[in-house]
């Protein structure tokens, strides 16, 4: 930041917007001196850590209020139609590609936290079991969508280091939860695979899930040894004897807690089950997924 250099040491802001105008546009417009402005102050700021969640969703539950979602989305739609009013007719080249940077910025701006109230919502209703509430608010929510605004936008420039972590935890850390919500209430399938598992055991506030995408976007839950319980006190360690690089060796009886990518549980009930098996030895390991479908208080399991 050209702020805390010695030549420009506590420079005022507007100042400092100023030059990165000319900068990047080579040119001064009002609607650019203006945006930037804002940008520069009011801008959402994202950034990045090690636990299991984008957001912590038990700490987002409180105090968010649809008057503060409504207000922040209507403030990045002001600026957004100010980047839609600028005259790129004496743009320089590159200018285009900040603009749609910018205006894309808006659109993910936009996005996410329409995605994340409605998932509050739709969290919130969990704890007392109003499975048909949870669907009708987690239905509304499109983070596939969200990730792929935010994609578009950083592509438009070179992606910093910073940028491109953010997509893979945005797949990894923040899409799971609205994958978990929907197979809590029977709309999206329940994948996982099992295979070997690697964790940073010296990362402060460590992950403990482990997931992919895989070529169709679809999400699963990889599970090993630590996931299943081998070699430490739990129901797996008397059957689970190892999880080699293309299969699961069982011993004895075997069973497997199904339950959500975020461990929410299902009542006892029948599942439809279908085991993949790798082709030619390759590919997905021992993989399965199991589909079922809440009704109220209730569940219809398909079969």
């Amino acid at each position: 930041m050209v702020q805390v250099r010695n030549n420009t040491l506590n420079e005022d802001p507007e100042m400092t917007s100023n030059k990165m105008e000319k900068s990047i546009f080579e040119t001064n417009l009002k609607e650019i001196a203006i945006y930037l402005n804002l940008w520069h102050s009011e801008d959402p700021i994202f950034a990045r850590e090690t636990s299991d969640h984008f957001i912590n969703i038990h700490r987002s539950r409180q105090g968010i209020q649809p008057e503060e979602v409504n207000s922040v989305i209507e403030n990045v739609k002001e600026r957004l139609s100010i980047l839609n009013s600028v005259n790129t007719k004496k743009f320089p080249e590159g200018g285009g590609e900040w603009l749609n940077y910018f205006k894309l910025s808006k659109e993910f701006y936009i996005s996410f936290p329409g995605d994340h109230f409605q998932f509050v919502k739709a969290f919130g209703l969990v704890k007392d079991h109003q499975y048909n509430e949870v669907r009708t608010e987690i239905e509304q929510t499109y983070p596939d969508k969200t990730i792929d605004i935010y994609q578009k936008t950083i592509s438009q420039l070179d992606p910093t280091i910073g940028e491109n972590a953010i997509v893979i935890l945005l797949s990894l850390q923040w899409l799971p939860d609205y994958r978990d919500l929907k197979q809590l209430v029977g709309i999206a399938p329940i994948l996982i695979n099992f295979a070997k598992t690697q964790h940073d055991l010296l990362a402060q506030g460590a992950g403990r899930y482990t997931s992919f995408t895989d070529n169709q976007k679809q999400l699963w839950v990889k599970l090993g040894n630590k996931e299943l319980g081998e070699g430490k006190p739990g129901e797996s360690e008397n059957w689970l004897k190892a999880v080699s690089e293309s299969l699961l060796i069982f011993e004895g009886k075997s069973e497997i807690l199904v339950c959500t990518m975020r461990k929410h549980q299902f009542k006892p009930c029948k599942y439809a089950v279908e085991v993949i098996y790798p082709k030619n030895g390759k590919g997905y390991f021992n993989i399965f997924f199991a589909k079922h479908e809440f009704i109220g208080h209730n569940q219809k399991c398909l079969m």
